[in-house]
C-alpha cells in the first residue's frame, strides 16, 4: 500500500501546482485543567473543511520517580506543548517537569499514554514558559531537540527517548535573548532555520541558533483582537509551491490567530485554516502545531476516514484509519493530490449511488481492497524524505457490496499536507 502512494506521489511531483496546501491540527496545552487539546481551526472552507475535531488528553501523570505535571500557577506564563512530528510525540510542561505522551496512534489504540516524565537539567533557568521542537534533530545528528526557554533565556535540550527514563541532555546551554519584555513560547522554523519566539508584549521574533541573535526585528502582531500572547506554533507546510507566505499561529489563550511571520499581518486562508481568527477550547497557556490530517464532507451512512501519525517528511508514522466500514463486498480507495489540482470535488459529484469527495483520475488512483468491516482498520502509508512541503494528500473510501454498484457506503474525504519536520 505505501508502494502504490509512493507512486503516486512521485507522478505528482512531475507537475504543476495550483491549489492551495492543507491539514494541519493545533495542539494547545491548558495548564489550569492539566490537560492537552487537539483541535480544528474553525469550518469556513470548500465543502465546510475542516470539519471540527476537538480532542482533550489528561497530561497529570509523572513516571520515572518524578512527580506529575500539576496546574500552572495563577497570573504566570509558565508551561507550554510541543510536537515532534518524526516520533508523533508531544511533550507538555507545566514549568517544572517535562512529560512526553502519544499523539495520534492508530485507530487511537493507546491515544494519550504517557512515555516518561524528567526534569530540566540546568542550573540557573527559571520555570519553563516555551518550548519548541526540531524533529528532524538538525543539531544533533537526528535525535530530536527541545528549544525551550524561561522568557529571558534560550536552552537546547535532547530528551530522554521514549519510554526511557532519565534525564535530558544539554546540548546548548543558556543564552540571553536580546530583546526586552518576557519571552512567552518557541517554535522551530526548519525552512529559514529560525527560532520563532512569541512575547507577552504582543510581537514576534525570529532568532538564529545556537546562540541567541536576533535574525528578525520584534513584529507586531496585527490579526485579530489579542491579548498578551501565550503561544507561538510555526506552520512548517510553508512557504510551499504554492505560496511564498511563512505562516504561524500565535494565541492569547482564547484565540488563535493565523499570521505571516514576517510581517505580522493576517496570512493567507488554506484549506484547514480558512479563516484567520479562531477560538480554543478552553484557556491556552501555550500552542503546537501537528502535522494531522484533517476532514471534509460528510459519510454517506455511517463510514468514517480518518488518519493516524504525522504527514512530516519523513513521516514513518503516516497513515489512513477507516472506521464502520461494511463487512461484504469490496472497498475502493480513491487518492488524489492539489496538483494539477485541485484534487478534490467540491460541491462533490455523484457517482456509483453515492457522493465522491476525491478526483480519481489521473494523477489520482482507485485501489481495491478486500472488505474491511466495523472494526477500525489501519492502513500504514509511511512518506519518504524529500517530498516537497505543501503536497496535499486527498483520500476517501467508496464501498461496493458482492453485487456490484451501486455503492452500499462511503467515508468523508480527508485531506493530509506534506510538511517538514
Amino acid at each position: 500500500m505505501s508502494r502504490t502512494l509512493m507512486t503516486l506521489v512521485a507522478a505528482g511531483l512531475l507537475l504543476g501546482a495550483t491549489s492551495p496546501a492543507s491539514a494541519q491540527r493545533l495542539l494547545g496545552s491548558d495548564g489550569t485543567a492539566v490537560l492537552t487539546w487537539d483541535f480544528t481551526a474553525a469550518p469556513g472552507g470548500p465543502c465546510g473543511a475542516p470539519v471540527p475535531s476537538f480532542t482533550p488528553c489528561p497530561h497529570g501523570v509523572g513516571l520515572c520517580g518524578i512527580p506529575p505535571l500539576g496546574p500552572v500557577p495563577p497570573g504566570t506564563f509558565w508551561g507550554d506543548i510541543a510536537d515532534d512530528p518524526i516520533g508523533d510525540t508531544v511533550y507538555v510542561t507545566d514549568g517544572r517537569v517535562i512529560g512526553s505522551f502519544a499523539g495520534d496512534t492508530p485507530c487511537s489504540a493507546g491515544l494519550c499514554a504517557a512515555y516518561n516524565t524528567f526534569v530540566v537539567p540546568l542550573a540557573g533557568i527559571g520555570p519553563i514558559t516555551g518550548m519548541g521542537c526540531d524533529g528532524s534533530g538538525t543539531f544533533t545528528g537526528g535525535a530530536p531537540l527541545l528549544w525551550i526557554t524561561d522568557g529571558v533565556t534560550i536552552a537546547g535540550i535532547i530528551p530522554p527517548p521514549p519510554p526511557v527514563c532519565g534525564p535530558a541532555t544539554v546540548v546548548f546551554p543558556p543564552c540571553p535573548i536580546p530583546t526586552l519584555g518576557l519571552a512567552t513560547d518557541v517554535s522551530w522554523d526548519p525552512a529559514t532555520g529560525f527560532l520563532w519566539m512569541s512575547f507577552a508584549g504582543g510581537f514576534v521574533q525570529g532568532f538564529s541558533v545556537p546562540g541567541c541573535v536576533a535574525a528578525t526585528p520584534p513584529i507586531p502582531v496585527a490579526a485579530c483582537p489579542l491579548g498578551p500572547l501565550v503561544g507561538i506554533a510555526v506552520d512548517t507546510a510553508t512557504p510551499n509551491f504554492t505560496s511564498p507566505v511563512s505562516t504561524g499561529y500565535v494565541t492569547d489563550g482564547v484565540t488563535v490567530a493565523a499570521i505571516d511571520l514576517f510581517t505580522g499581518v493576517v496570512a493567507p486562508p488554506t484549506f484547514y485554516t480558512p479563516i484567520p481568527c479562531n477560538p480554543t477550547p478552553s484557556p491556552l497557556n501555550g500552542l503546537a502545531l501537528a502535522q494531522y490530517g484533517v476532514q471534509y464532507g460528510a459519510p454517506r451512512i455511517g463510514a468514517k476516514l480518518d488518519t493516524f501519525g504525522q504527514s512530516s517528511t519523513p513521516g514513518p508514522t503516516f497513515g489512513l484509519e477507516v472506521t464502520g466500514a461494511p463487512s461484504v463486498g469490496t472497498a475502493f480507495l480513491i487518492l488524489n493530490f492539489n496538483f494539477p489540482g485541485p484534487g478534490f470535488f467540491c460541491p462533490p459529484v455523484a457517482g456509483v449511488g453515492t457522493k465522491i469527495w476525491v478526483d480519481p483520475t489521473p494523477p489520482g488512483s482507485v485501489i481495491a481492497l478486500p472488505a474491511l468491516g466495523p472494526a477500525c482498520a489501519a492502513i500504514f502509508l509511511p512518506i519518504p524524505p524529500a517530498v516537497p512541503a505543501g503536497l496535499e494528500i486527498f483520500a476517501q473510501m467508496v464501498f461496493v457490496g458482492t453485487s456490484g454498484p451501486p455503492a452500499i457506503d462511503a467515508t468523508n474525504g480527508i485531506a493530509a499536507t506534506i510538511a517538514l519536520p
